[in-house]
């Protein structure tokens, strides 16, 4: 009996060295709390959406309604432009985003390069704009800072 006692103790030692080993041996981003502090909800986000899990939630820039000549576009013709819009702000990124990444591809406030078509646009009950939500590797590059006139 004495020794199924001493047998059962350095199991359960053996199985939390196991434990710590395991632990240890996950890379940094598969550990809990990693990253998560830019993630999440955005105080300055004021759309009344939240990206979940791992969307992005990004601002279309404006598309003109009316042409450098004078021609003012169809409403069909300036939402097909904004699906089509490739350049987006970042407002906010879900907590799950690039979990399985060593990094980050873009932080919010950033102006990202998506492909065309991507994601789903919703217009917000809260202020009216359109708004795009995208999966995280859906982004294909950030871009320069937009220069200021």
């Amino acid at each position: 009996m004495a020794g199924q006692i001493g047998n059962s103790q350095q199991m359960q030692d053996n199985f939390a060295t196991q434990q710590k080993l395991r632990q240890a041996a996950k890379p940094q981003y598969l550990q809990p709390g990693w990253r998560t502090e830019k993630k999440g909800p955005n105080p300055e986000n004021k759309s009344g959406f939240r990206a979940t899990g791992h969307r992005i939630l990004l601002q279309t820039e404006e598309v003109e309604e009316v042409t450098s000549g004078g021609i003012v576009l169809v409403q069909k013709t300036v939402i097909a432009e904004a699906n089509r819009a490739q350049v987006c702000t970042v407002l906010e990124i879900g907590p799950d985003a690039w979990a399985d990444k060593s990094t980050d591809y873009c932080e919010v406030g950033d102006r990202v390069l998506i492909g065309q078509y991507v994601g789903k646009m919703h217009e917000s009950p809260v202020d009216g704009k359109t708004y795009r939500f995208v999966a995280d590797l859906d982004i294909i590059s950030p871009l320069p800072k937009k220069e200021e006139k």
